[in-house]
């Protein structure tokens, strides 16, 4: 559970919803589906959560800044509605009965179980079909409106591209335009660039991250370093883990 910032309201959430967000986020009221807008550019998109972040992720060799501002787009315009939550349900039910049926992951989830008697580290992301069964549009929405900000982010960009250029698409394409005073300050500071190691791999790459401290944002150049590729990659996600990746 968790305090909205704006009315104190204290909300109680249905184990999964952060993974049922995830899944949501696509959807756009126009009935289209922006995963499926990414993929007809030939970008590679995908997402995925974890126990302490979502991240939403694209690579390609073309059509970067195309994907780049569908991205942006998509992660700060959520639709949500009594009927898409309720089609949703059946998909992360049939996933959640995958998993049941996976002794790999049955194991892993019963050793947390064993392990922590009240971290929520041993709940199942994809929560139960019971606890999805909670979830409402007006759940997504608090959830979304609580944690879906600029404040709560990290982008990661890497790859053959002009990190001034980059920055201007970025700010472009922020919805809400009082944050882009927190750029000039913190880009400045975490701006940079990486050396592959060899002529196929060079690149620049520019991280920036609206607010952070100086080990985290230490611990991302690091992890963009040990990942250096020859094609563009993008990652946005809600509070990067410092063991992933590192």
């Amino acid at each position: 559970h968790f305090i909205m910032p704006n009315t104190g309201e204290e909300v109680y959430i249905p184990d999964g919803v952060a993974h049922f967000l995830e899944h949501k986020m696509f959807e756009q009221p126009d009935g289209t589906n922006s995963l499926d807008t990414l993929m007809a550019l030939g970008i590679d998109a995908n997402a995925y959560t974890t126990n302490d972040h979502t991240a939403y992720l694209f690579e390609c060799t073309d059509n970067f800044y195309e994907g780049l501002d569908e991205l942006i787009d998509y992660v700060q315009h959520p639709y949500f509605t009594e009927e898409n939550v309720e089609k949703e349900k059946g998909i992360i039910g049939q996933e959640i009965g995958m998993y049941d049926d996976d002794p790999g992951w049955q194991l892993y989830m019963n050793a947390m179980d064993c392990m922590y008697k009240e971290n929520p580290i041993k709940i199942d992301i994809a929560g139960t079909v019971e606890s999805i069964s909670k979830i409402t549009p007006d759940v997504l929405y608090k959830c979304y409106n609580t944690f879906y900000n600029p404040a709560n982010m990290t982008m990661v960009v890497c790859g053959d591209f002009e990190p001034e250029k980059l920055l201007e698409e970025i700010k472009k394409n922020i919805r809400n335009k009082s944050v882009i005073s927190c750029f000039k300050t913190k880009i400045e500071y975490v701006s940079t660039f990486f050396d592959c190691g060899n002529d196929r791999n060079k690149g620049s790459g520019v991280i920036m991250k609206i607010e952070g401290t100086r080990e985290e944002i230490a611990w991302v150049k690091e992890a963009i370093k040990n990942s250096c590729s020859r094609r563009p990659f993008l990652e946005s996600c809600n509070k990067q883990a410092k063991e992933e990746g590192a």
